[in-house]
């Protein structure tokens, strides 16, 4: 986050302090992202249809376009314990193709096995301007008059929610040297998260929050190609919400 940006935030959030609290929450947030090992299946006309296992990825969550989330959430009333949200995260995912992994299928119609270079079919491959999701969820949050210690309830407020929407990633790949550089709606993406949300003042709370997505990427490359991986997408944010 640059100077301006910290600026900004830091000013709407003094301007906030004497506001009361109503339905609506704004939030927005800075993390890390973790992105397990995936198998990964490249198909391509003229008999390659190759799966290489165990792909690395790179999440890159420090290095602009950094990690962010933003997420906009209708409780159902000031003092109801649900409610729902609609959540944008922004994470990147990147394999370095000059890795060598187990490989299994055909080239050109070959039979191939043991260990191949990645960049042996596909010359690189990026999701770095997003590996976005744009979930729709179901929030629930712990007030005070849910069995709660009030002082301990004031202070911290766990929430959790769950929900589904679609993967949008800015796919960043070439194969045999012809560019893909393009959004596309890549497949179908569920999360699951839960937090911890602290009042700082008025109608301004910071909150911590680990989140859990999954996602079946499906991407049509050039030379009429296409690349298939599920990913699970580990994430550890903080940030701030605005209550309107």
């Amino acid at each position: 986050m640059n100077r301006g940006s910290a600026t900004w935030i830091l000013l709407l959030a003094l301007a906030s302090c004497a506001a009361p609290e109503r339905d609506i929450e704004l939030s927005f947030a800075f993390g890390k992202a973790l992105i397990p090992d995936s198998d990964v299946r490249f198909e391509q006309p003229g008999g390659t249809d190759v799966t290489f296992e165990g792909v690395s990825w790179d999440d890159r969550s420090f290095v602009n376009p950094a990690y962010y989330a933003g997420r906009v959430t209708w409780w159902f009333g000031p003092e109801s314990p649900s409610g729902l949200s609609l959540d944008f995260t922004h994470a990147k995912g990147i394999v370095d193709t000059s890795d060598v992994a187990p490989v299994s299928g055909t080239i050109s119609g070959n039979p191939v096995s043991g260990e191949l270079p990645i960049n042996s079919v596909l010359d690189s491959f990026e999701l770095t301007h997003g590996l976005n999701f744009l979930t729709l969820n179901y929030m629930h949050r712990w007030l005070c008059d849910e069995g709660r210690d009030r002082g301990t309830c004031v202070l911290l407020r766990p929430y959790v929610g769950a929900g589904a929407g679609i993967a949008v990633p800015h796919v960043d790949a070439t194969v045999q040297g012809q560019p893909t550089l393009e959004y596309q709606i890549t497949g179908p993406a569920i999360n699951v998260l839960a937090g911890l949300s602290a009042p700082l003042c008025g109608r301004v709370s910071i909150f911590t929050e680990y989140k859990l997505t999954w996602t079946d990427v499906d991407v049509d490359l050039e030379k009429d190609s296409s690349l298939e991986t599920e990913l699970w997408v580990h994430q550890l944010l903080l940030g701030l919400s605005l209550r309107l």
